[in-house]
This record gives C-alpha cells, structure tokens and sequence, in this order.
C-alpha cells in the first residue's frame, strides 16, 4: 500500500501524504498508519498538524570535554553512548544529552536547567555529596502537589551548568532532613 492511500485511509490529505518518507515495504499497511497518527492529527478544520512531544536530544556546552566525560559517566552514572571528537553523547531513560565543547571565550555556562529524577533523594544526595559533587543546596521541597511533593537538591557540573535531582515523593512524606 502506498503513503498516500494509507493517509487517504485516515483522512490525511495527499500533499501532507507525498512529504512523508517513502516507508519500507516490510513496514505494511499497520507501520504506515501508526506512523501517520503518531506524528500528525487533524485539526477541527480537517487540515492535519504536526505533533511534536517527544524529547529526542538535549544539548549543553562545557569547556573541558574530558572533564565533563568523568563527571557525566562516573559521578552521575550515566550510560554513554559514544564520543567523537569534542562531541559527547550520553542516553538519559532514551532523551540523549550531547556535550560539545563551547566555542565562546571565556566560557560561561549557559544551559537550561537538566532535572534527574530519582526514587530516593535521601538515599542519593548523601552519597554523591560524599563523592565530590558540588550542591548549590540541600534537598527541600519545592511544591505540595496534589499527589505528591516534590523534592529537589541543586549541583553543578564541572563548567558550572546547573542541574538538579528531583523527586516526587509521596504527599506528606518528609525526605531532607533525615
């Protein structure tokens, strides 16, 4: 089946149909489809849009790529993916973080805040304040949600970007101070 009678299936019009990629044949009929509702929807006018939700890679820039390797992959306990050149790549739950060394000079960390989720701040705070890592703070809460709170703590990373561990605790369970 072509793209564009799978999209004509679903209500997609033919030159949204003809911009997709050509699909290989082993994807069939239900690969094309998914592929379709996945990255579009129809609006009220019938015209479809592109949905975008997902996060692919995030980027952040350092000035020393080796320094940044040891702190990502043995402090943080990151898996990483490869290296190539000053181009660092580290897989995160599958959002990829890439670390490029910076061209500005002087450097100045410029990044968004990167929030690690973790099932027990009281346990993971300690030890990697034991470990070296330099915490902006201690652990607190930062909002009473209406299912949990949620905890953070603040660290920087060797160039200075911010990042941070976030829980989200049960409601009324007290994480810091132990």
């Amino acid at each position: 089946m072509s793209s564009t009678r799978a999209a004509a299936q679903q209500g997609v019009k033919r030159e949204r149909a003809l911009a997709l990629p050509r699909f290989p044949r082993k994807l069939g009929r239900e690969g094309k489809v998914a592929h379709l509702r996945k990255f579009s929807k129809p609006t009220p006018t019938g015209r479809m849009i592109i949905v975008l939700n997902q996060i692919g890679q995030i980027a952040i820039s350092v000035d020393d790529v080796d320094a940044a390797e040891l702190f990502y992959s043995e402090k943080l306990g990151l898996r990483k993916l490869f290296r190539f050149g000053d181009l660092l790549f580290f897989d995160c739950a599958g959002v990829r973080l890439m670390i490029e060394k910076s061209i500005s000079s002087p450097f100045t960390p410029c990044s968004s805040v990167i929030y690690l989720r973790t099932p027990d701040l009281t346990t993971v705070y300690p030890r990697m304040k034991e470990s070296g890592i330099p915490f902006v703070d201690e652990p607190h809460m930062i909002a009473p949600m209406q299912d949990h709170d949620l905890w953070m703590a603040f660290f920087k990373d060797p160039a200075g970007n911010l990042l941070a561990l976030m829980q989200e605790a049960p409601r009324g369970h007290k994480v810091w101070p132990v």
